[in-house]
């Protein structure tokens, strides 16, 4: 090879090597999730497997049969497994689910086919329609996982952590539209783009790794407020709750709150976090369990149930957790305790 191939195998290959290191971290050292890391792990297995095998066959069209079959059944393994890794961050469970094996049945298929019924070499001309409906079958998987990844993020709804399914979901989608257009770019191409995904991916790995040690230096470094200011800030937070019983709601926001006491969001936000030590919702609950306890030594005739929705609890058993917090009993044994 002359220098600029090889320097295009160099960065071709580097993808390949980093995802085999992350591959590792997912499956054996990660801090995250089991099921959230195993699927993980396995996506990035399967794509240093697709990959590495069009890096070698790129440069080297003599590359093995086996390694070709292989490399085939790590790109039938793509798409399934980027839509358990999604499954898994939009449920937000750690459970394994079996009928998701399902979805990898057709892996084992080929390699079956591959080894005992027609090779790639034996009918390459069978095996392009096999490899396109591989193509079709990763694209639906990974069309489907952004579809539901960009639909959620941009509606705010449930995402454990957006930055991974964001970038891992949408960088297999880059990857896979750079293979099915190959013909009118380059096949390596999409080794290329891999490799970048995946310096992204560390790049997030390691913002995430270092960043509580960081955010816990800089919660350190920010002086406490004059007492003075800080009971001003506790007195206008509290007439804004009690004024209009406003804790009562149970929709109530921050942003509601702050526009009422007269802060910005971000500094009721960092008030309540760095001064008070405490989070909004525990500090609004706090109203909320102070009234409880009233009304569970004032007014017998009430359940627990009526109590709970009349001091701004929207379930009951939200009220059980939060009473449970903050007293350290039952609303039962709280109301026990008192008539004993």
């Amino acid at each position: 090879m002359d220098f600029s191939r090889e320097l295009l195998f160099f960065f071709s290959a580097l993808g390949v090597f980093n995802a085999t290191l992350l591959t590792l971290y997912f499956l054996f050292g990660g801090s995250r999730r089991r099921f959230t890391n195993l699927y993980l792990g396995l996506l990035m297995l399967a794509l240093s497997i697709r990959i590495g095998k069009s890096v070698f066959l790129f440069f080297n069209r003599s590359l093995s049969e086996g390694y070709i079959h292989l490399g085939l059944m790590g790109c039938l393994a793509i798409g399934p497994l980027v839509w358990y890794f999604l499954q898994s961050q939009v449920a937000g469970s750690d459970r394994f689910r079996p009928t998701l094996l399902i979805h990898l049945l057709p892996v084992i298929g080929l390699g079956l086919f591959a080894e005992l019924g027609i090779s790639y070499r034996m009918d390459r001309a069978l095996w392009q329609d096999i490899i396109w409906g591989i193509y079709l079958q990763w694209g639906v998987y990974a069309a489907m996982s952004l579809v539901v990844t960009w639909v959620r993020f941009l509606r705010k709804q449930n995402l454990k952590d957006p930055r991974w399914p964001l970038s891992v979901v949408t960088g297999v989608f880059l990857v896979w539209l750079a293979y099915v257009t190959s013909s009118w770019t380059s096949y390596i191409v999409g080794a290329l783009l891999f490799t970048f995904v995946v310096y992204m991916l560390i790049w997030i790995l390691v913002v995430e790794v270092f960043r509580p040690a960081a955010e816990r230096r800089r919660r350190r470094k920010k002086p406490k407020l004059p007492k003075a200011e800080r009971q001003d800030i506790q007195k206008r937070l509290e007439e804004a709750l009690t004024g209009k019983n406003r804790y009562r709601d149970p929709n109530l926001s921050m942003p509601e709150l702050a526009a009422a006491a007269g802060l910005t969001p971000h500094q009721l936000s960092d008030f309540l976090n760095r001064q008070m030590g405490v989070s909004f919702s525990r500090f609004i609950n706090g109203y909320r369990i102070r009234e409880a306890r009233e009304k569970l030594a004032g007014d017998p005739h009430l359940t627990v149930e009526a109590i709970a929705y009349e001091c701004g609890f929207n379930a009951t058993s939200t009220f059980y957790a939060a009473f449970k917090e903050i007293t350290g009993q039952t609303p039962a044994a709280y109301r026990k305790q008192l008539s004993d």
